[in-house]
C-alpha cells in the first residue's frame, strides 16, 4: 500500500498503473491488479476526487473496504476481486452515482455465509461457480435480474445447488434446476415472475419441508401436479398467471395448514373440489379461469370463518351465509352469471329460462339506461371503494409483513440463528440479559434475541414481567415482541429468551454520544438533524401517553433511559425493555397506596431514577 499513500508526490503520474488527466494532472485511473500489494487499503484513496477507474484485483488486500470509497463521485469502474477483504461492503458506495461496473468477488472463502440477496436489480452476466462452496447458505435470492448460469450443457446452479444442504429459501430465474430435489430443508421456493415454461414438475411433491411455493407469473402449462398434496406443511401456494389446464386436484385438501391459495389467471376447468372448502383458507382466488358448476352444497358449515378475500367467477352458490359471516371484503366484480344466494349481496333473483324474448329486451334496455344515467356516481363510488381497499390492504400487509410472528421457536433454532450465540452477533448487554442479532430461518430477516442471565437474581422474574406487559399492549412506538422461548440448553440448564423485531439504528444513547452501533469499528460520525430529534421526542411521548392513559390497564415502564429507546431503519423511536414494568392500580387503590411511601418500591437502573417513576 506504500504506492497508494504517497500519491501527493509530483512524480506519481509516471508510476506504473497510474494515469493522470491531460488538463489538471489529477489521477483519473488506477490499475494495479496482480501487483502483489498487501495489507489494508488506505482510506487516503478517498482523496482521489477525479478517479474514474479503480482496479485492484488479484492482490492480497486485507481488512475492510474503506468507506472513503464512497467519496469518489466520479468513479465509473470498481474492481476489488480476488483479495482477502472482510467485513461489510460500505453502504455509501451508493453515492458513486456514475458507477456502472463493480466487481467484488471472490466469495468462495466465505464458507460461513448465511444469506445472499441480490434480487430485483439489473445484474447481467453469469452466476460465478464460487456459490457452490457456500454450504451453510440458508437464503439465496437472484430473482428479477438478467443473470445467466449456462456453461456448456450444464449450469452452475445445477452443478452445485445440491451442495447447499442447509438452504431454506431459493429464488432464481432461468431453467428449474433438477437438483432442487436434493435440498431437503428447503422451506420457501420462489420462482415467480420469470419465463419458466413446460410442465410443472411432478417431483416437486418430494420437498416435504416446503411451506411457501411461488410459481406465479410464468408460462407453465399442463395440469397441476397431484403430488402437491404431499406438501402437508404448505401454508401458501401461488400458481396464478400461468397457462395451467385441466381440473383442480382434490389432493390439495391434504394440505391442512394451507391458508392462501391462488389459482387465478389460468385455463382451469371443471368443478372445484369440496376438499378445498374444508381448509382454513384466508385468501382464495379462482378468477379468470373456465370453472363451472356450483359452490359445494353446505360449505357454510365448513372452516371458512377466517376467510377475508374470495374471488370466484361465473358460478352460482348456495348456503354461504355462515361462510361469509366474518368476511371483511367480498369482490364479485366480473361475475356476470351470478344470481340469487345471500340476501345481503342484493344479487338479482334467479331468472326463469322460459321468460319471453320481449321481456329480456326490455330488461336490457332498462339496464343500459341505468348504467348511462349513473355512470358518474358509479365512478365516484368505485374510487372510494378503491381508496378504502388500498388502505385496508396496507393495514393487512403491515400486520402480515415478512417478519411474520413466529408461533414457537426452540433453543436449537435460536442457537443456529445467532451462530452459536457468538460474540460477533452480540449487539448489547445489561444486568439481566444479553442481546444478539440473528437471522430468521423462516424468511432471512434480522431479529433481536434477548437471552436472560438466569443465574442472576431477578432475571426469571424480569422474563415473566416482560411477557405479561407486552401481552397486553400494542403501539407503533413500542418494540414488537415476536415470540419467546423457555427451554433447556445443550448443558441441561434452563434457558429463556425473547425475540423482538430488529432495530437497525441501535439505541438513542449511541446517537447522543456518537458511539458505534453493533460494535462496528471506524464508524463515521453519527449525524442527525433537529427534525429527527424532535420526532424521537414525540415518539417517546406518544408511547408513554399510550402506556399511562390509552392502554386497557395503565402501565409504568420504570426504566426509561436512552439505552431503552431504540431506532428503526426509518428513525422511528420504539420504547423497549419492559423487564421492570409495573401495572398501575386503579384510582381508588392508588390514592390509598400514595399514603404509604413504602408500599410502592422505586424501580429502575441503579443510581438513576427514570421520569416514568
Amino acid at each position: 500500500t506504500s504506492q497508494l499513500v504517497g500519491m501527493n508526490l509530483v512524480i506519481f503520474c509516471s508510476w506504473i498503473g497510474i494515469t493522470c488527466g491531460n488538463k489538471h494532472r489529477r489521477v483519473i485511473m488506477t490499475v494495479l491488479n496482480s501487483s502483489e500489494l498487501v495489507g489494508p487499503l488506505s482510506p487516503a484513496v478517498g482523496n482521489l476526487s477525479f478517479l474514474r477507474v479503480l482496479w485492484l484485483s488479484r492482490n492480497s488486500f486485507t481488512g475492510q473496504i474503506p468507506g472513503e470509497v464512497g467519496k469518489l463521485s466520479r468513479l465509473r469502474r470498481l474492481n476489488l476481486a480476488n483479495n482477502s477483504f472482510s467485513g461489510e461492503i460500505p453502504t455509501n458506495i451508493s453515492r458513486c452515482s456514475n458507477l456502472n461496473y463493480i466487481h467484488l468477488a471472490y466469495l468462495g472463502n466465505h464458507c460461513s455465509l448465511l444469506a445472499i440477496t441480490l434480487g430485483d436489480n439489473q445484474l447481467h452476466g453469469k452466476i460465478p461457480d464460487i456459490f457452490g462452496g457456500l454450504r451453510n447458505l440458508v437464503f439465496l435470492d437472484f430473482a428479477l435480474n438478467y443473470l445467466a448460469a449456462n456453461i456448456g450443457k450444464t449450469t452452475i446452479l445445477e452443478e452445485y445447488i445440491g451442495n447447499m444442504s442447509n438452504l431454506l429459501r431459493l429464488s432464481v430465474g432461468g431453467n428449474i434446476p433438477i437438483e432442487i430435489l436434493q435440498l431437503e430443508n428447503l422451506q420457501v421456493l420462489g420462482l415467480e415472475k420469470n419465463n419458466f415454461t413446460g410442465m410443472t414438475p411432478e417431483s416437486i411433491g418430494q420437498q416435504r419441508q416446503l411451506r411457501r411455493l411461488y410459481f406465479d407469473h410464468n408460462r407453465f402449462s399442463g395440469e397441476i401436479p397431484h403430488s402437491l398434496g404431499n406438501l402437508t406443511r404448505l401454508i401458501e401456494l401461488d400458481l396464478g398467471s400461468n397457462k395451467l389446464q385441466g381440473t383442480v386436484p382434490s389432493s390439495h385438501g391434504s394440505c391442512k395448514f394451507l391458508s392462501r391459495l391462488y389459482l387465478n389467471g389460468n385455463q382451469l376447468s371443471g368443478l372445484i373440489p369440496k376438499e378445498l372448502f374444508e381448509l382454513s383458507l384466508i385468501e382464495f382466488d379462482l378468477s379468470n379461469n373456465h370453472l363451472t358448476g356450483h359452490f359445494p352444497v353446505g360449505i357454510g358449515s365448513g372452516n371458512l370463518t377466517g376467510l377475508i378475500n374470495l374471488i370466484y367467477m361465473n358460478h352460482s352458490y348456495k348456503n354461504l351465509s355462515e361462510a361469509f359471516r366474518n368476511m371483511s371484503a367480498v369482490s364479485l366484480v366480473g361475475n356476470s352469471e351470478l344470481s340469487g344466494g345471500i340476501p345481503e349481496f342484493k344479487m338479482p333473483k334467479c331468472s326463469n329460462k322460459v321468460a319471453s324474448k320481449r321481456h329480456r329486451l326490455s330488461h336490457r334496455l332498462i339496464i343500459v339506461m341505468l348504467v348511462i344515467g349513473g355512470l358518474l356516481a358509479a365512478i365516484t363510488v368505485a374510487l372510494l371503494i378503491f381508496l378504502c381497499a388500498r388502505r385496508k390492504k396496507r393495514s393487512t400487509s403491515s400486520e402480515n409483513s415478512s417478519l411474520d410472528v413466529i408461533p414457537r421457536v426452540t433453543y436449537n433454532s435460536l442457537y443456529k440463528e445467532t451462530n452459536g450465540f457468538s460474540m460477533s452477533n452480540m449487539i448489547g448487554s445489561g444486568a439481566l440479559s444479553f442481546v444478539y442479532r440473528g437471522i430468521l430461518e423462516e424468511n432471512g430477516k434480522f431479529v433481536a434475541i434477548k437471552v436472560l442471565k438466569l443465574q442472576v437474581t431477578g432475571a426469571s422474574k424480569s422474563f415473566l414481567t416482560e411477557c405479561e406487559a407486552l401481552r397486553h399492549i400494542k403501539h407503533r412506538n413500542l418494540v414488537k415482541l415476536l415470540t419467546s422461548c423457555s427451554s433447556i440448553d445443550y448443558q441441561g440448564n434452563d434457558f429463556k429468551a425473547l425475540v423482538y423485531e430488529y432495530m437497525a439504528n441501535g439505541n438513542l444513547a449511541n446517537w447522543l454520544h456518537n458511539r458505534s452501533t453493533d460494535g462496528e469499528e471506524n464508524h463515521e460520525p453519527k449525524t442527525w438533524n433537529i427534525l429527527q430529534r424532535l420526532n424521537v421526542i414525540i415518539d417517546v411521548a406518544s408511547a408513554l401517553d399510550y402506556l399511562h392513559h390509552q392502554s386497557g390497564t395503565p402501565l409504568t415502564h420504570c426504566d426509561i433511559k436512552p439505552n431503552n429507546v431504540l431506532l428503526d431503519e426509518d428513525f422511528v423511536a420504539h420504547l423497549g425493555d419492559f423487564g421492570l414494568a409495573r401495572f398501575l392500580p386503579d384510582a381508588a387503590k392508588l390514592l390509598s397506596l400514595s399514603q404509604s411511601a413504602s408500599s410502592l418500591n422505586i424501580r429502575g437502573t441503579i443510581g438513576y431514577v427514570p421520569p416514568g417513576n
